[in-house]
């Protein structure tokens, strides 16, 4: 999947819905190509809303709770042909319901998607652009990271480890001095 390289490229998890859509909507209106992400049939809708807005996009169709796709989603970045100027990395999505009666393979999926795919992608998204010395990365978090959230354990959890993630990882991908 070769973009053409005429403006800048951003890829976006979470693409098909929500902020994630609208971070994509806002990457199209300032000039860029997209790569975007998510595994529900809305994307194709926002791919193409996108492409009614002049971007170029590829719609790369992946649960991240599963490595494989996390990889699978990387792969489509460095196969892209060009490089990668923003990484909006924003999928997410929690449960309702008392702690004692939800299902914990859905939630341990939660903390896959919250947690472990954005460390996952953002450390290959990070060493290509210290490699190029220039990228910027945007990881979303969640108000309910601020406070307790009932209803909402796991979720509420799991959206803090994105706020400090990204805090530390802009950091410590620079270069010392």
């Amino acid at each position: 999947m070769t973009l053409p390289a005429t403006r800048p490229l951003a890829l976006v998890t979470g693409a098909s819905s929500g902020i994630g859509r609208e971070l994509a909507k806002q990457f199209a209106d300032n000039g860029f190509d997209l790569i975007v992400a998510a595994e529900d049939v809305e994307l194709d809708d926002a791919v193409e809303e996108l492409r009614g807005m002049g971007a170029t996009v590829a719609p790369v169709s992946v649960d991240l709770t599963r490595p494989e796709d996390v990889e699978r989603l990387a792969a489509a970045v460095r196969g892209a042909g060009r490089p990668l100027d923003a990484a909006a990395l924003n999928a997410g999505v929690g449960i309702g319901g008392a702690f004692a009666e939800t299902d914990l393979d859905r939630e341990l999926e939660i903390v896959d998607l919250n947690c472990r795919s954005i460390v996952h992608l953002a450390k290959h998204v990070v060493r290509d652009m210290v490699a190029r010395g220039e990228g910027r990365i945007l990881i979303t978090s969640s108000i309910a990271s601020q406070a307790p959230e009932p209803f909402q354990a796991v979720y509420a959890a799991s959206r803090p480890s994105t706020r400090r993630s990204r805090s530390g990882s802009g950091r410590s991908s620079r270069t010392p001095a």
